[in-house]
């Protein structure tokens, strides 16, 4: 809600309004996903890093597993969670996938090493949870953004009549 505030994005000449359904969608996937697999995966790098170390050799050690394990599978669940909550076709969902997880993964890169650098050099492990949650309100702010703006560029499509399904070759 706040990302679209912010960002003044508009479709159709309106500016997109504060959607109820999208923020408890949101909220579902923070309950059901995000905070049960951010919790699994930070028991998993803490036993299989030893990341209780504070070193910057340590905790870069756990951004860069973190970035090739962790975020590509939560990135890629996390979309077709929304496409299935939406209403999409498990095809759409992977068109979906397809379209968004790439730059939600580059724009990732430029953001998560940095949150999970601090996390395991100042933060102590009961509190690292809490501290990605925090950060992860802003970052679901961005994926809500990100969907909010590719759905609006779906209907606009699908509004001009330039969806693949309407054309016939």
């Amino acid at each position: 809600m706040l990302c679209f505030k912010l960002s003044g994005v508009k479709t159709a000449n309106q500016d997109i309004q504060i959607d109820l359904k999208e923020s408890l969608r949101m909220a579902l996937i923070g309950f059901t996903l995000h905070g049960p697999l951010v919790y699994s995966s930070f028991r998993w790098v803490d036993k299989s890093v030893g990341a209780q170390s504070r070193s910057f050799l340590t905790a870069a050690k756990v951004a860069a597993i973190s970035q090739v394990t962790f975020f590509p599978v939560y990135s890629t669940a996390f979309f077709t969670y929304v496409g299935l909550l939406e209403g999409l076709s498990l095809q759409q969902c992977k068109e979906k996938v397809i379209a968004a997880v790439p730059p939600t993964i580059l724009t990732g890169t430029a953001f998560w090493p940095a949150v999970t650098v601090i996390n395991f050099m100042y933060v102590p492990p009961a509190g690292r949870v809490l501290y990605v949650n925090a950060a992860g309100l802003f970052w679901n702010a961005w994926l809500s953004y990100e969907n909010a703006v590719e759905n609006a560029a779906h209907l606009e499509t699908e509004k001009n009549g330039n969806t693949s399904s309407s054309k016939k070759e």
